[in-house]
């Protein structure tokens, strides 16, 4: 099933392991939705498999929004109470100032035009603007909120950036070894990095985009020759495949 071309609207059968269980124990991902107890296709892409997880590879840099996922987005403007936001959409989204760890009516954001929010996407809905929200269910950020500390961000195809969102995908670990950074994945395809020098963010970038073309078994042997490549000891000529 793993490898078949779907369309928006196509039914996606049970991946293997969940057949003859009573209750479908899929996690659904990129370009999947569940709606009337079916499991649909809402854009076309590659469906991919991995154990009980089903996801769609999305070519493309048009980001759907899905409530509930963490999005890297940039405030494009400010009104009394809320922020305008660039999340890579059709629509721009919009925040509350009240969405925010320990903002009130009288202690609000300081974020301005610019400004980098990781937030979750809480309304998505086609005929509504999307919102977001900067905390959880008990008002605290745990992680989201405002990147104003430097670093760099940019965008990336979607299966890019879905695939770095799995734990099992080596890249970021590979890096880690001879890179310290830090690192924020939008599933809408933008991503944040910050490290000591420009050049290792400039060479975590160029690594993050050529790994869309990378087999994962390659992964380690082009993580070690683009880091040689960046610390002047190889010639940086392609690998064999």
């Amino acid at each position: 099933m793993s490898g078949r071309i779907l369309l928006p609207g196509d039914l996606i059968p049970e991946c293997t392991v969940a057949e003859g269980a009573q209750k479908d124990p899929r996690v659904v991902g990129c370009g999947i939705i569940r709606k009337d107890n079916f499991v649909t296709a809402n854009r076309p892409g590659l469906l991919r498999e991995d154990g009980n997880k089903q996801w769609l590879r999305v070519s493309s840099r048009k980001y759907w929004p899905q409530t509930g996922d963490h999005v890297l987005g940039i405030i494009t403007a400010k009104s009394t109470d809320s922020y305008k936001v660039d999340i890579a959409s059709a629509e721009p989204a919009n925040i509350s100032m009240l969405n925010f760890e320990g903002a009130t009516k009288r202690n609000k954001p300081t974020l301005k035009e610019g400004d980098l929010i990781y937030a979750r996407v809480i309304v998505a809905n086609k005929h509504l603007e999307p919102e977001l929200t900067c905390v959880d269910e008990e008002n605290r950020a745990r992680g989201l909120g405002g990147l104003t500390e430097g670093g760099y961000n940019f965008l990336v195809p979607l299966d890019v950036a879905h695939r770095l969102l799995f734990p099992q995908y080596p890249l970021i670990n590979l890096i880690g070894r001879d890179i310290k950074f830090e690192i924020t994945v939008g599933v809408n395809g933008r991503i944040w990095v910050n490290a000591p020098t420009s050049k290792e963010i400039l060479a975590i970038r160029k690594m993050i985009l050529d790994s869309e073309n990378i087999d994962v078994k390659d992964i380690k042997d082009f993580v070690d020759r683009s880091i040689a490549v960046m610390k002047g000891v190889s010639t940086g000529e392609p690998m064999e495949h």
